[in-house]
């Protein structure tokens, strides 16, 4: 392995990503780059990621304020297998959020988050990246030793290594060693920082036909797509 950059940070966000609501990950992807290119004033480049792991709001907020993280990383699942999803099935658009501390707003106009129909708790990372994270122009490429981290829990104890089916994982670095190539068991697809309010609890939700998010395939500019989340989210 030549030239190989190593992520080194203390302590960072790792999203795994892939299919999720009948939508493949580069559908995912570019509908979250349109996010990122239409948001205004406080929010250009934004764009939120969905997760639903109970008690990553408290995880994130620790992670920030007591170990200084800054960046959230994306790296593909393993399982890329998609599982189809019929135009007429509904799914869920988010319109609200809740912070921590108990604060109340609505999601920027440029955000989209989605969530399958079951789903009655869902959280979002409040992203940045000044570039775009369609990864297959241009992926990050930086390697990650998932060995040098633990998971931190919402309690602010580390726990393991080992994080089963977790999709999102707030991690701290707890080996002193340094981290080398052979270390690396994970490829970075791209990255951003965190951005106030950095997570949220999601709520007021509304059921969608998937015909309506498969429909934004079509987008083909920043105006389009802000009318389109409107009308989506009305």
């Amino acid at each position: 392995m030549n030239d190989v950059t190593i992520f080194q940070e203390t302590a960072v966000c790792l999203t795994k990503f892939g299919p999720d609501s009948g939508q493949v990950a580069c559908k995912i992807l570019r509908r979250k780059e349109w996010e990122r290119r239409s948001g205004r004033d406080e929010h250009e480049h934004e764009f939120w990621w969905g997760i639903g792991e109970q008690g990553t709001d408290q995880s994130i907020h620790l992670l920030i304020e007591e170990h200084k993280a800054k960046s959230v990383i994306f790296v593909a699942a393993k399982t890329q297998t998609l599982k189809k999803m019929p135009l007429e099935d509904n799914i869920l658009v988010w319109r609200h959020y809740r912070t921590l501390a108990g604060d109340q707003g609505i999601i920027p106009e440029n955000v989209l988050v989605t969530s399958s129909i079951s789903r009655s708790n869902y959280f979002a990372l409040v992203c940045k990246n000044q570039e775009s994270i369609l990864v297959c122009n241009s992926p990050d490429g930086r390697q990650f030793a998932n060995r040098h981290y633990k998971y931190l829990k919402n309690t602010g104890e580390l726990g393991s290594s080992e994080r089963g089916q977790r999709t999102t994982s707030p991690l701290v670095r707890y080996t002193t060693d340094d981290i080398i190539a052979a270390d690396c068991d994970s490829v970075i697809e791209f990255s951003a920082d965190f951005a106030e309010p950095n997570c949220v609890r999601l709520c007021d939700r509304k059921p969608v036909s998937f015909a309506q998010i498969d429909a934004l395939k079509a987008i083909r500019n920043t105006s389009e797509w802000l009318s389109a989340v409107a009308a989506i989210r009305e």
